[in-house]
């Protein structure tokens, strides 16, 4: 996909019928004003179409692509360019790191953006000026040809006129502008209002027009469009929270295998202490190169976590928020479970092939051997773990690693279960 270019984005609008009839007045007094039937209002801006939920580009991706510049962000940067640093809200970033980044680089962080040398997003800035509908789009030029082969069969005056109003608004618009359109029913039965069946009649067309995508699609697009010009415009002080993160952990511990195991048999003690001293060891890891290790270590263990002291604390809160999608996984004796783990780790670009083999094992021992009692000692049926492999899809993702399939086996004796 190209970059989007602020300067050219469409304005999308949303058109919708409120198919009610809570005011109206015997065979030809029924007033779509009064029932607010129809309203246009504008929505943002037009960014992309997708089809199918699996082809949908990453909208927060695709924002950032636009607003992110090449410099490279280093403490000697911050040190020499930054004297001052705004936070955006909803930021996976610990003050408390951020306070001691803030004494090496020599910077303060402001309340007033416009001040500031830096501004710190995150997705979750981008994720709240952005949106996504299943809906198709439709340009002014169809929406017209539809109300002007309605507007002159109302009875009511006041609806012609009330349809001629929504036509002259319309076209008003840019030609290349995109209009959604949304329809809710409250009621439409026993009505003989012939202009509310006339209007029933004019929302269902709409429904089977033919749009952009030329069927129902994803519509993806900008919420909040002042916020988003203002982040372009300024687009030379952005930087990504994860990159300061990186910053503040960067002579931090990175997370490996040896170290999963440790962090195992710390949280399978049941030890309160021993729990509060492993989540201390990951809120004060490298989190960035440690995300293969955090992401088992709470799909896996994070019921056990949340009693411990240290699970409520500032500087493993923002752990917990980076995560959030790991916690609460139940991985069980259902196999959809470890396959959205896999999934979810693809996403993060944190797969390796140790990771994928210590999830692909306790699948086999949980679900296969635990679960449906198949494939044990007894069994009549050979089948091992080395039988169960990734789709290439999913083998594709995995990111490099030294070990082997065959070394890797041996080494999962002690699952989380």
């Amino acid at each position: 996909m190209n970059k989007i270019e602020s300067d050219t984005l469409k304005n999308l609008y949303t058109l919708t019928f409120e198919k009610n009839v809570l005011n109206y007045n015997g065979i030809n007094g029924y007033s779509m004003k009064d029932n607010n039937c129809i309203s246009l209002k504008l929505g943002g801006k037009f960014l992309f179409t997708s089809h199918g939920y699996g082809d949908r580009p990453n909208i927060k991706e695709e924002v950032l692509k636009t607003l992110q510049n090449n410099k490279e962000i280093t403490k000697d940067y911050l040190l020499n360019n930054v004297n001052s640093m705004y936070r955006f809200p909803k930021l996976t970033l610990s003050r408390d790191k951020l306070s001691s980044l803030q004494e090496d680089c020599n910077f303060k962080v402001v309340r007033n953006r416009d001040k500031a040398d830096m501004w710190v997003i995150s997705d979750k800035t981008l994720e709240d000026i952005t949106s996504m509908t299943y809906r198709d789009g439709y340009h002014p030029i169809t929406i017209l040809t539809l109300l002007n082969k309605y507007a002159s069969k109302f009875q009511n005056n006041e609806n012609t006129v009330f349809i001629n109003d929504l036509i002259l608004r319309i076209q008003q618009m840019d030609e290349d502008a995109i209009i959604i359109q949304e329809q809710n029913w409250y009621h439409d039965e026993d009505e003989t209002s012939t202009d509310y069946v006339t209007f029933v009649k004019m929302s269902k067309e709409l429904e089977d027009l033919k749009g952009i995508s030329k069927n129902r699609g994803y519509i993806h697009f900008i919420n909040d469009y002042d916020i988003y010009k203002e982040l372009v415009i300024n687009s030379a002080k952005i930087v990504v929270d994860t990159h300061i993160n990186k910053l503040c952990v960067e002579d931090s511990v990175a997370f490996d295998k040896d170290d999963f195991e440790r962090l195992n048999q710390l949280l399978k003690s049941g030890d309160k202490e021993n729990i509060n001293i492993a989540l201390s060891l990951m809120a004060n890891c490298n989190v960035e190169e440690s995300k293969t290790v955090l992401s088992l270590i709470f799909a896996y263990y994070s019921e056990n976590m949340k009693n411990a002291k240290v699970w409520n604390h500032v500087n493993f809160k923002y752990l917990r928020k980076m995560y959030e999608r790991y916690i609460n996984m139940s991985l069980s004796n259902w196999g959809s479970t470890y396959d959205h783990l896999i999934k979810c780790m693809c996403e993060d670009k944190c797969l390796n092939m140790w990771s994928s083999r210590y999830i692909a094992n306790s699948m086999f021992v949980n679900v296969l051997q635990n679960n449906c009692g198949a494939f044990t000692s007894e069994s009549v049926f050979v089948i091992n773990i080395e039988s169960l492999q990734l789709k290439d899809e999913y083998k594709d993702k995995i990111t490099n690693d030294e070990q082997n399939i065959s070394e890797l086996v041996e080494t999962f004796d002690d699952l989380p279960f």
